[in-house]
């Protein structure tokens, strides 16, 4: 199922939960719900209602992962390379770029609600159909997926307008003016943009490093993402 979090002052996060849990089960029939929200290293949790058992303990997660703590009741999204504190169980998973919730201040508010998937406009069809989970985000009208580079999770976010579709991967890094980040910046353009032709390294409104393309119509889009999913292969084995 999709699941929309509302973050206050930061906007909407869509996340996949996976329907055979126990955890994902009994959150369903307690929605909607608002809690106040935690945050801890590169994570934000927040207590819910529900007492679930969990049947595949780790101490281990990756960026974007969604996981439940039984000792706090709580809903954990991981963005970063932080650890949980103790054995929790994934449940699920961020839709698109996760760099959002390195804004969320602590003792904020979050509301959770379903998303009606049933719903669906062209893109969000396209993307289906190229096997890839998507939806809209309900503040921007964007719509977001995940795509899968080796064992790596790569958010995107696409932007439709009437003359083409406009795509950014999750941010990469803060952009400043530091040394550090302008070598990265330049070293990422010598190793993307004169081999791959769809793709650029920008900065996005956000002011955050990203791979960005374009795609006239519905189309080309499977072979933009192709084309984005090369380029962040190439860059993780730089970094």
């Amino acid at each position: 199922m999709l699941l929309r979090m509302i973050f206050e002052e930061v906007g909407d996060i869509v996340v996949y939960l996976k329907d055979d849990e126990e955890f994902s089960k009994k959150l369903v029939s307690s929605l909607p719900l608002t809690s106040k929200v935690m945050v801890w290293k590169e994570e934000v949790y927040f207590e819910t209602p529900i007492e679930a058992r969990i049947k595949r303990k780790t101490l281990k997660v990756k960026k974007g992962d969604v996981a439940y703590w039984p000792p706090g009741k709580a809903m954990c999204v991981f963005y970063g390379i932080s650890q949980p504190y103790g054995l929790v169980e994934v449940v699920g998973e961020v839709i698109g770029p996760v760099y959002y919730l390195r804004d969320v201040k602590p003792d904020s508010e979050v509301k959770l609600e379903l998303i009606d998937e049933e719903t669906r406009d062209p893109l969000v069809n396209a993307l289906t159909c190229m096997g890839l989970r998507s939806t809209k985000r309900k503040e921007e009208g964007s719509v977001v997926t995940n795509i899968y580079v080796g064992n790596e999770r790569l958010g995107l976010e696409l932007y439709p307008e009437d003359y083409g579709i406009i795509i950014e991967t999750d941010g990469l890094l803060m952009y400043d003016l530091t040394a550090s980040t302008q070598i990265l910046a330049r070293k990422f353009k010598e190793l993307i943009e004169g081999f791959i032709e769809g793709v650029r390294i920008d900065v996005n409104e956000d002011n955050y490093l990203c791979l960005s393309s374009y795609a006239e119509g519905l189309e080309e889009l499977p072979h933009r993402i192709r084309e984005l999913a090369r380029a962040y292969d190439i860059l993780t084995k730089y970094m």
